[in-house]
């Protein structure tokens, strides 16, 4: 079986190929669940069957989404946010994540100092540097 992902319609737009979710879906959209299902049709039925209060929803409208081989990533929202427990350096790097604002050398030197990546993680553009994550390239193939 297959596994689904079911959308309301909240705000929710397409992007790029049929069936993609746009980051606009993925903000406002209403998540229903995710269902196994033998085609997208049997999914959908298995969800309503689930959860009968779907049927007094507002909206009627729900995008079906398969989702693919590969196996969700989970990223944690705890390693962006300030903590007291953060040196001065760990709170730089997090600030620098977060707005995008160029690094100063005194701060690059800093972070490398701690052990936060390597020369070779920051990229000089613009009178400033930028952590560019040479760990993560784009992905030829997203499996």
């Amino acid at each position: 079986m297959t596994k689904y992902v079911f959308v309301g319609e909240q705000g929710l737009e397409l992007g790029g190929e049929a069936g993609a979710l746009s980051p606009d879906a993925v903000i406002d959209g209403l998540i229903l669940g995710t269902v196994e299902g033998v085609t997208p049709s049997h999914a959908f039925l298995v969800l309503v069957r689930g959860n009968r209060a779907l049927l007094d929803a507002a909206h009627d409208e729900v995008l079906c989404v398969e989702m693919g081989p590969c196996e969700p990533k989970v990223f944690h929202l705890h390693t962006l946010r300030q903590s007291e427990g953060d040196t001065e350096a760990q709170a730089i790097f997090k600030s620098h994540l977060l707005d995008g604002e160029p690094l100063s050398e005194d701060e690059v030197e800093m972070l490398l100092a701690e052990g936060i990546g390597s020369p070779e993680d920051y990229e000089h553009r613009g009178g400033g540097c930028f952590w560019y994550e040479p760990a993560f390239p784009e992905l030829e193939d997203p499996c």
